[in-house]
């Protein structure tokens, strides 16, 4: 039972936290207490390594008995904890940065919400089986549904999380049919047999639960919830879809997948990466980070390399967080988010040098030149996002002075730790020949960038062309075109069935009764000639 450990200490800690606040505790006090749990959770999960693995199973749980070869089945291994470990520094890490938004924090339950979620999330990661995910994934999106429902103030945001919300179930749907592919061929129901049909099914069921569709989650348009919450709920969902990726590709062989999937992967990567580095901030542009990540995860994924898609997936998850996080960005600071991005240059024996190994040895030039670029546009972007300083950080208290730089340290240290604390053979040099060439010309860009931003008329010209570029490629990629058109159709329905039902309850309904049934029948059964 030490497997359950952070999930009850997690569960623990939600419940002080409401309980703590209906008897009117200082916020202060709160904010004390919480950090203390999630440290305290971030110390015991690293415990946590040198008892891996850890298993948990029932086989004969009800109702499922005799239909699934596998039932509830947690297990925490060296892929999952990674993934748990990394979580439990991105809570730490919001608690503590969430220092200097105390004042701003309009209640105390968020972080309440936030244990909750990462409880949820840290069963996610542990689940290795098919039944244990479809009952992990529908209660993570039903908690999800359900924080942002309550908080969000506005019925176009609440649209949001309801589209949203069913485009994760578009995912479990995918889910379950690759579950009946796996019946109907007389497969064993289990992540570690299924057939080369079903994992594609499966693949594309992950590919919807990591947010490819719709690029954006329903943030809360408070700072406070957009930096904390809002990451929580992106993180935990992008988590417990790229363990799953990582798991089930162990032992399926998917080399063989079209060469056409690989290149539209580099594609979206691309793509996305020129989103993010016209993105007005580095919250708006966060969906962007997530998709060009996941693209490189995934090719890394597909092409067999389990190691490098690991490297991607925590690149995502940590230097993400230290620059959604680095919303005070004091210029004495600014080392640390730049210590960050060198997780995602791909320099030799760096985090990410071994992810390199993939994204360099693509099954076409094309699709190479897309991944350094797509790389070049991804650091360009971060550090173009680094330089609006502020002066925010003076203004605190002096202990928040110590503790919010903390806040992001620990993201990065974690980084450092899963490198050289996980048994992969990573540590290597890499693709230098692309890495080295990434690294300098994203220097020249800024370089450029920064020389043209010198002149003003210029600056303006370059600000509002790539605004306005940003905007037109969001408009088109973001599928808002897309739910507008099915949201029309479906109320053209409504008033379709509305007028029919109107006519059908007023008095000459019976009429039209019997009107309706000799169009049918004569459509149905049409005279002979």
């Amino acid at each position: 039972m030490i497997i359950f450990i952070p999930f009850i200490l997690l569960v623990i800690s939600a419940l002080s936290v409401l309980i703590f606040d209906r008897i009117k505790l200082n916020i202060g006090r709160i904010w004390l207490f919480s950090a203390l749990f999630s440290f305290i959770n971030w110390g015991l999960i690293l415990g946590l390594k040198w008892l891996i693995p850890l298993n948990y199973s029932t086989l004969n749980w009800f109702p499922f008995v005799g239909f699934f070869d596998e039932s509830i089945v947690l297990r925490l291994d060296q892929y999952s904890w990674v993934f748990a470990f990394a979580l439990a520094s991105i809570q730490l890490a919001i608690i503590l940065t969430d220092s200097t938004r105390l004042e701003e924090l309009p209640t105390v339950n968020i972080w309440s919400g936030i244990f909750i979620i990462n409880a949820l999330g840290y069963i996610a990661i542990l689940a290795n089986s098919f039944l244990t995910i479809f009952l992990v994934w529908t209660l993570i999106d039903i908690v999800e549904l359900l924080i942002v429902l309550l908080t969000v103030r506005n019925d176009e945001m609440v649209n949001v999380g309801v589209i949203s919300f069913a485009v994760k179930i578009a995912g479990i749907i995918l889910l379950m049919v690759a579950v009946f592919i796996s019946i109907t061929q007389n497969q064993p129901i289990s992540l570690t047999q299924l057939s080369r049909e079903a994992s594609i099914i499966l693949l594309a069921s992950i590919g919807l639960r990591l947010g490819v569709i719709p690029f954006n989650l329903p943030y809360l348009k408070e700072i406070p919830l957009r930096i904390g919450l809002g990451n929580t709920i992106r993180m935990v969902g992008v988590a417990s879809g790229l363990i799953i990726l990582i798991r089930f590709t162990q032992v399926t062989n998917l080399q063989e997948t079209n060469p056409m999937i690989l290149f539209v992967l580099s594609l979206v990567g691309f793509v996305a990466s020129l989103m993010w580095l016209v993105a007005k901030n580095e919250l708006v542009g966060r969906p962007y980070w997530i998709i060009v990540l996941t693209s490189y995860a995934i090719i890394s994924a597909i092409k067999g390399n389990n190691i490098a898609s690991i490297v991607w997936s925590i690149d995502l998850l940590l230097v993400g967080s230290v620059f959604f996080l680095f919303s005070v960005k004091d210029r004495r600071l600014i080392f640390l988010p730049l210590l960050a991005t060198i997780g995602i240059s791909g320099l030799p024996y760096t985090q990410s040098a071994y992810g390199w190994i993939t994204l360099a040895s693509a099954d076409s030039t094309l699709g190479i030149i897309l991944n350094i670029f797509s790389s070049i546009f991804l650091i360009s972007g971060s550090v173009r996002y680094l330089s609006r300083l502020n002066n925010e950080l003076r203004l605190k208290e002096r202990w928040i002075w110590i503790i919010y730089p903390l806040g992001l340290f620990f993201p990065i240290f974690t980084h450092w730790l899963i490198f050289t604390l996980s048994p992969f053979d990573w540590i290597q040099a890499g693709m230098y020949w692309a890495s080295l060439p990434v690294l300098f010309f994203t220097i020249l860009v800024l370089v450029l960038v920064r020389r043209i931003s010198r002149v003003a008329e210029y600056t303006d010209w370059l600000i509002s062309l790539l605004n306005r570029m940003g905007d037109f490629i969001i408009s088109i990629l973001s599928l808002s075109w897309l739910y507008k058109f099915l949201w029309y159709l479906l109320r053209i329905i409504q008033a379709i069935v509305n007028l029919f039902s109107n006519l059908l309850e007023s008095q000459s309904g019976i009429i039209w009764v019997v009107i309706l049934i000799a169009v049918f029948v004569t459509v149905v059964f049409p005279g002979s000639k």
